[in-house]
């Protein structure tokens, strides 16, 4: 197991020199279906602990009028469907020509319901319009990790099962090393770029409740706004992670609440941010 590189990714949160809007980052999370309406608020909520200063979140227009959202940091954005249909991707694409919608970096499948063929031209979308991705479990389809994308600036975020069928076995569906690979899962987080482990979290004090993955992956996505780059994000999310694994290990706690876990991810960046270990 490396070593968590603190040193390169982390001072980022202690630069000072942001002086306009967007400056630390542009983020978009589009997520959310009939079936899952939390896993992009716990991205979306995560992400916005890095300080992020222009995030967006799109979910279906149902479920938005069904929570209760307190935050003033994220812009909503209501989708037309509760699902992924071809008028939510053509709205995604009007919201991006109108310039309604400015992100560096779209995290895209958080819970997603929809037909995957819709979430296909969903990510050849973005992707056409230069966007960097974090694809979530749920766009990781296999047509997705067919298209003919740039792959070395966009990160794929799959749960333990999906990884096993997709890079693993006597005859895998796809070679590990031509994708940035963010794993997910329960015993711990593994980070891998083109084939090689930068960080490997293997706790046994991983909270196992629903929902953590997606507190590690907010993580990620909003690291790579942050930063701008598929490693240096990598790197700095294992590094807050791994820094708030310390904390709930010091507290005995196997299982956690999100809302914990995403407290404790603020608390991290801020000691980060002001100096202190």
């Amino acid at each position: 197991m490396s070593s968590p590189p603190d040193d390169r990714a982390l001072e980022i949160l202690r630069r000072s020199d942001y002086n306009d809007f967007g400056d630390r980052g542009r983020l978009a999370v589009i997520g959310g279906g009939y079936l899952n309406v939390n896993p992009p608020l716990i991205a979306a909520y995560t992400a916005s602990a890095l300080g992020i200063d222009s995030l967006y979140l799109l979910m279906p227009e149902r479920l938005l009028r069904l929570r209760c959202f307190g935050s003033l940091t994220i812009s909503l954005i209501p989708l037309p469907d509760h699902k992924v249909t071809h008028g939510v991707v053509k709205w995604v694409e009007r919201l991006i020509d109108r310039r309604r919608l400015r992100a560096d970096v779209v995290h895209v499948g958080p819970g997603f319901t929809g037909h995957r063929g819709y979430i296909v031209e969903l990510v050849k979308l973005l992707d056409s319009r230069g966007m960097n991705l974090v694809i979530d479990s749920g766009a990781l389809y296999p047509e997705v990790l067919s298209l003919d994308l740039d792959w070395s600036s966009a990160i794929i975020a799959p749960h333990e099962g999906e990884y096993k069928m997709l890079f693993e076995g006597d005859d895998p569906l796809f070679k590990l090393e031509e994708y940035n690979v963010f794993l997910k899962r329960l015993g711990g987080a593994r980070y891998i770029s083109m084939g090689r482990v930068v960080y490997d979290v293997s706790d046994p004090c991983w909270p196992t409740r629903y929902g953590s993955g997606y507190v590690a992956t907010g993580l990620l996505s909003g690291s790579y706004a942050l930063t701008g780059g598929a490693m240096d994000a990598a790197m700095l999310a294992g590094s807050l992670l791994v820094k708030m694994m310390g904390k709930l290990r010091e507290n005995g706690c196997f299982h956690v609440s999100v809302e914990r876990l995403v407290e404790l991810a603020s608390e991290v960046v801020r000691e980060i941010s002001l100096g202190s270990d």
